[in-house]
């Protein structure tokens, strides 16, 4: 049966409660105070009532969380540019050359690092940081290395990266994907007509999900 626990803050913004259980047990319900922490709330793994706020109470709590994970979301996509700036140092400097007898290239330098992620894809982290790095200091901006990726090709090809960077802060993901298929002369999915001699029927799998082979109709 589910208790009902009334949380509330102390000064250093842990979570206390009236029963001082040593944690909040994943089936209370949680009766949610003006001063809590929410983020601790959130930890715990808790259930709170929402029928009982008022919609401005469920808007709070509804938009804390919303901004919570963008900024969890941002902060995973600046340790990847991060990631990438640390390696360009690495290969730049050479740095895997004055780390011990057992090291002699990039490779034994990554196996010792264990990081769990492909030199491949460091690479590309590290390409992104080396086009982006500097514009993103200079504006104090960040922006998520996924939209970064999107738009890299495009500065491959003797795009602008200023410009480029606009379109990234200020296009959501669809709208940045539509700029992207019109610079490179494709229509823009949300305007497309589609017209029926350009529509293509595929078959797939329906026990793995890989698409197979086009079907000719």
């Amino acid at each position: 049966m589910a208790r009902r626990t009334t949380v509330s803050t102390d000064d250093v913004g842990a979570v206390v409660t009236e029963e001082t259980p040593a944690e909040i047990q994943n089936n209370d319900v949680v009766q949610v105070e003006p001063e809590m922490n929410l983020e601790a709330l959130v930890s715990s793994g808790a259930v709170i009532n929402l029928k009982r706020m008022t919609p401005e109470q469920r808007g709070e709590i509804t938009h804390a969380i919303f901004t919570g994970m963008q900024s969890a979301v941002a902060e995973k996509d600046m340790a990847w540019v991060k990631l990438g700036l640390f390696w360009a140092f690495v290969q730049k400097n050479k740095l895997y050359k004055y780390c011990g007898d057992h090291i002699t290239n990039a490779n034994d330098f990554l196996r010792e690092a264990d990081l769990g992620i492909k030199r491949r894809e460091l690479q590309n982290y590290a390409a992104l940081a080396t086009i982006f790095g500097r514009i993103l200091r200079q504006r104090n901006v960040n922006v998520p290395i996924r939209k970064l990726a999107m738009v890299h090709p495009m500065i491959v090809r003797g795009g602008d990266p200023e410009e480029w960077i606009d379109k990234a802060i200020a296009l959501n993901t669809p709208a940045l994907e539509d700029e992207i298929r019109e610079a490179r002369g494709l229509p823009a999915r949300d305007v497309c007509a589609h017209p029926a001699d350009m529509q293509e029927v595929w078959m797939r799998c329906g026990n793995c999900g890989k698409w197979i082979e086009k079907v000719n109709h």
